[in-house]
C-alpha cells in the first residue's frame, strides 16, 4: 500500500469539500482571534511578562528580547513601527496585541495555500483554542507562538507530497530547515513535536520507510541543537533539575499537588477538548489503528508526568499554563488523524470542530471581564495616593487581592501603562513591597525613584520615563501602612 500522508489522506466522501470547509472554519477562527486581540489589547498587554515587554519597547523604543526567545521578533516590529510614525499609546498597544495574531494569520496563510494543506492550518487554530485560556491574555508568552511556529513543519512533513517525494533531498532539507527555526523559541516544543513523528510512522505503518525515521530524526536533532547552540536560562536549569528526584515523585504521582491542581485544571477549562480527544481515541479503535491510539495515550501521559516533575514544588499559574497549552498539541494531532480519515459525512466532521472550537472562544470570552476587572482594581490601588497629588505609591503586599494581582513584581508597569491610557498627565504606579523590602525602599524613596521588577529595582528612573506616553510627576512614594502598622 503506497505511504500518504497522516492529515491528506482524504475520504472518498466529497474530499474537496473538507478542504473548503476547513478553509472557512480556519479563517472564521482566525477572524475571531483577530477582533479578540483588538477588544482585550489592554487585558493582553498588561498581565505579567508582556507589561514588562511592554513597558520596555515603549521606553526603549526598541525590540526587547528576554531570556533568548528570538520568536519575539517576529511580533515586535508592528509597534515599533507605528512608535516611529508616531502613533498614540492606545494605537501602539493595539498594533502588539494585534501583532501576534497577524503571526498565527501568516502561518496559517502559507500551510493553507502554500503548502496546499488547509487541514493542518485549521487545526493549528484549533490547538491554540484547545488548551488555550490564560496564555491568550499573556500574548507575549513564547510558547504560544512557537505552537504556532511549529506548525510550518507539521504543515510541510503532512503534505500528500512529502512521503512520496521523500527520495528528493529538497523535501526533508526543507524539513529540516523549519526545525532549525523553532530553536528561537521555547524549547518545550521538541517533545509534543517527537510524540507527533513517532505516532507518524505508527498511523500510516512506516516502521520500514527509512525517510519517516529521518523526519523523526530532525525532530530529535533539532531538541539536542536547541540545547548545544541557544543557552539555558536559570529557571531552565532548575527545571531540569528537578529531574534528579523523578522516581520519587512519580511513585507518589497521584499525590502530589500539581497532580490534582493540573487535573482539576483541564477538567474545569478545557473539558470539551478533552472529550473530543477521547472520542478521537475510540476512533482510532475503530479503525484499528491500535498502534497509534497507544502511542498518542502514552507519548500525553509523559508529558504529563513531565509538568509533574518539573513543577513539583509548585508554581504560578502563569507558569503552568505555558505547559497546559502543548496537552492541546497531543490531542491536536490524533483528532486531526481521525478528522481526515474517518469516513463519515464532511459536515459531521467540520461541525464537530466547529463546536469544539466555539466552546474554546468562548473560555476566552468568559474570562476577559476578569482581566478587565484585574486592571480596574490595580488601578484603584493608587487613588489613596493619586487624591493627595502623590501618583507613586508604595503598597503593602500583604492587603492585597493575589487573585487579581497574579504576580506582584510586574503590577509598577501595569499600572503606569494603564493609567496612562486613561489620563496621560494623571500616569501613576503601584510598587508592591514585603516586610523585608520595606526599610530598603524607605531609604531610596525619592521624588526621582522609580520601583520597577525586584531583579532590576533601579532599572528606570521617573526623570528617564518616555515624556511621549507617560508623565509621572515629581513626588516621593506614597506609603500605605503594613498591617501591623495600620492596627498599632
Amino acid at each position: 500500500m503506497q505511504a500518504k500522508s497522516i492529515f491528506n489522506k482524504l475520504t472518498e466522501y466529497n474530499p474537496s469539500s473538507l478542504d473548503r470547509g476547513s478553509l472557512i472554519l480556519g479563517h472564521i477562527a482566525m477572524l475571531v482571534l483577530v477582533f479578540f486581540s483588538i477588544r482585550y489589547y489592554q487585558e493582553r498587554l498588561l498581565l505579567i511578562d508582556a507589561s514588562f515587554y511592554t513597558f520596555n519597547i515603549l521606553q526603549d523604543e526598541s525590540f526587547f528580547i528576554a531570556h533568548h526567545r528570538y520568536i519575539n521578533y517576529f511580533n515586535q516590529w508592528l509597534p515599533l513601527l507605528l512608535i516611529k510614525l508616531g502613533v498614540g499609546l492606545k494605537g501602539v498597544m493595539i498594533g502588539y496585541s494585534f501583532s501576534f495574531v497577524l503571526f498565527y494569520y501568516m502561518i496559517f496563510a502559507i500551510v493553507a495555500y502554500l503548502f496546499k494543506n488547509p487541514k493542518v492550518a485549521l487545526f493549528m487554530v484549533v490547538t491554540l483554542l484547545l488548551t488555550g485560556r490564560f496564555k491568550h491574555y499573556m500574548a507575549v508568552t513564547e510558547t504560544t507562538s512557537t505552537l504556532a511556529l511549529s506548525f510550518l513543519f507539521v504543515g510541510w512533513v503532512t503534505r500528500e507530497r512529502y512521503l512520496v517525494a521523500m527520495h528528493e533531498w529538497r523535501e526533508w532539507l526543507i524539513a529540516f530547515g523549519l526545525i532549525l527555526i523553532l530553536l528561537i523559541g521555547h524549547p518545550i516544543v521538541f517533545l509534543p513535536l517527537m510524540s507527533f513523528g513517532v505516532f507518524y510512522i505508527a498511523f500510516y505503518g512506516l516502521i520500514k520507510n527509512p525517510y519517516a525515521w529521518l523526519t523523526l530524526g530532525l525532530i530529535i536533532l533539532g531538541f539536542v541543537l536547541r540545547y548545544l547552540l541557544i543557552p539555558s536560562v536559570g529557571y531552565e536549569t532548575d527545571k531540569l533539575g528537578a529531574f534528579e528526584q523523578s522516581y520519587e515523585i512519580i511513585t507518589n504521582i497521584f499525590k502530589q499537588n500539581t497532580y490534582r491542581s493540573m487535573k482539576a485544571y483541564v477538567m474545569r477549562h478545557f473539558k470539551w477538548g478533552y472529550y473530543l480527544y477521547l472520542a478521537s481515541l475510540a476512533g482510532l479503535v475503530y479503525l484499528r489503528k491500535y498502534l497509534a491510539a497507544a502511542i498518542s495515550l502514552l507519548s500525553l501521559i509523559c508529558f504529563l508526568c513531565v509538568i509533574v516533575i518539573i513543577y513539583y514544588e509548585g508554581e504560578s499559574i502563569n507558569m503552568l499554563e505555558s505547559y497546559y497549552l502543548f496537552i492541546g498539541y497531543f490531542w491536536g494531532f490524533t483528532i486531526l488523524s481521525v478528522y481526515a480519515y474517518l469516513k463519515i459525512p464532511t459536515w459531521v466532521k467540520l461541525l464537530v470542530v466547529l463546536f469544539v472550537a466555539f466552546m474554546g472562544v468562548r473560555g476566552l470570552f468568559m474570562y476577559g471581564s476578569f482581566f478587565t476587572d484585574r486592571l480596574e482594581y490595580m488601578h484603584s490601588l493608587s487613588e489613596e495616593g493619586a487624591s493627595i497629588d502623590q501618583p507613586k505609591v508604595l503598597y503593602p503586599r500583604s492587603k492585597v487581592n493575589s487573585n487579581q494581582v497574579l504576580v506582584s513584581w510586574s503590577v509598577p508597569f501595569t499600572t503606569a501603562i494603564y493609567s496612562a491610557l486613561k489620563d496621560k498627565e494623571d500616569t501613576r504606579s503601584v510598587y508592591m513591597y514585603t516586610d523585608s523590602q520595606y526599610e530598603s525602599l524607605i531609604k531610596q524613596n525619592s521624588n526621582n525613584a522609580f520601583f520597577g521588577a525586584p531583579f532590576d529595582l533601579d532599572q528606570f528612573t521617573a526623570s528617564d520615563l518616555s515624556k511621549k506616553y507617560f508623565k509621572l510627576t515629581d513626588s516621593e512614594y506614597y506609603v500605605i501602612k503594613k498591617e501591623s502598622e495600620t492596627q498599632e
